[in-house]
């Protein structure tokens, strides 16, 4: 729960998207830091409230055409950390299961389109690191683990000191990382501060 808390504390104060795109033609030139920036505010606020959380999906449907969210890796994550937060909120085990799966779906469906986008793996990593081990996405977890030690490695390409020292510290907070990968964290940590 924990990290999930941080993920949502991060993605407030990030201000870095990899993937744009103009709400009329769809190409991959488009600027909408500020719609981002306002997801990112609005997942914050959701984390305990239910209403925010509707809110926040209402507000990504009427902004954006479902044409235009299915090209956009940030958008569909977006949405899919939205749909997997639902479960939080429901009392039957099959509902929570329903909304899991959904929200799986469309981080899967983001990462398939930018499997090197940082915080769209990012974002599915948090989803899957905090569902408990019996529901049985560990393996992909650990996957996404490993993909993001090897992007962190990279990372010297990310303009926001901000983004990658909330991930980095996040990240060093989970099991799924070895003690070298840790402290390789560590490292990316001192270099950013």
């Amino acid at each position: 729960m924990f990290i999930l808390i941080r993920l949502l504390i991060l993605i407030f104060i990030a201000g870095i998207s990899n993937a744009q795109i103009s709400k009329e033609n769809i190409t991959l030139n488009g600027d909408f830091s500020a719609d981002y920036n306002f997801i990112r505010a609005g997942l914050d606020e959701s984390l305990e409230n239910e209403k925010q959380l509707m809110s926040l999906e209402k507000y990504i449907n009427v902004n954006f055409n479902k044409t235009y969210i299915e090209k956009d890796p940030l958008l569909l994550a977006f949405q899919g950390t939205i749909e997997s937060l639902k479960a939080k909120f429901v009392f039957w085990p099959f509902t929570k299961l329903n909304h899991l799966n959904r929200g799986l779906e469309l981080l899967d469906k983001a990462v398939n389109l930018a499997p090197s986008n940082l915080e769209v793996r990012y974002l599915r990593f948090c989803v899957l690191d905090n569902i408990p081990s019996i529901i049985g996405y560990g393996d992909k977890a650990q996957e996404d683990a490993d993909i993001l030690f090897n992007l962190f490695k990279q990372s010297d390409s990310y303009n926001s000191d901000t983004l990658i020292i909330s991930m980095a510290e996040t990240l060093n907070e989970s099991e799924r990382f070895t003690a070298l990968q840790k402290n390789s964290f560590q490292k990316i940590l001192f270099k950013r501060k």
